[in-house]
């Protein structure tokens, strides 16, 4: 089966859909045809993974082939393909491959991450991966929260001065140091710092 047949199967499947519904015998028959294109070109069948959709403008860092194409979200839904937002995206497919990223769309993923911090802060299991994740650049390296401490401490700036552990740039923001708070940026006096403070 061609490319440009799958898609025309597609589009009769979809109205064939909209016009009287499907019986779960025919969705379970459908959803097993290679007639689901995917973001990277493929046609696929759902019964081979997981698949998702999302809107054409939102761009996701990895999982180009379990991202389908943008296109009758309603019947997408009724064969089980889950449509997701920004944060879904940033969850599933964009920190995974964070690393592997190169600098410019790190930068768009992170910007996500601000962007859309009131939903991001609500979904537990996308913090954790954001407290494991090195995503903040500090003179020309990327640590984890957790790595670094909160400059407005005085008693931090104090005892660090000019070392490299205070996050830099936008990163230095209020903005951001109250969500790297959240993410486990360290603002305490702790043991160990009493430990840095006597070297």
């Amino acid at each position: 089966v061609s490319g440009a047949e799958s898609r025309a199967l597609f589009e009769f499947m979809a109205k064939e859909y909209e016009a009287r519904g499907f019986t779960p015998q025919e969705t379970s028959t459908l959803r097993a045809l290679p007639i689901f294109e995917s973001r990277s070109g493929a046609f696929v069948p759902l019964t081979g993974g997981e698949f998702f959709i999302c809107p054409p403008n939102m761009t996701a860092g990895g999982g180009r082939d379990a991202l389908l194409k943008y296109q009758h979200p309603a019947f997408y839904a009724a064969l089980g393909v889950e449509e997701l937002d920004e944060t879904a995206l940033l969850e599933k497919f964009t920190l995974p491959s964070f690393a592997s990223l190169d600098s410019a769309r790190q930068a768009e993923a992170v910007d996500k991450i601000m962007a859309n911090w009131a939903r991001v802060s609500e979904r537990p299991a996308l913090l954790d991966k954001l407290r494991s994740l090195p995503f903040v650049e500090t003179h020309g390296a990327l640590l984890r929260p957790d790595q670094l401490f909160d400059p407005r401490r005085p008693l931090l700036k104090t005892v660090f001065g000019e070392d490299p552990v205070f996050p830099t740039g936008k990163f230095a923001t209020e903005d951001w140091l109250t969500v790297l708070r959240v993410l486990g940026l360290q603002s305490q006096v702790t043991a160990d710092v009493f430990v840095h403070c006597a070297r």
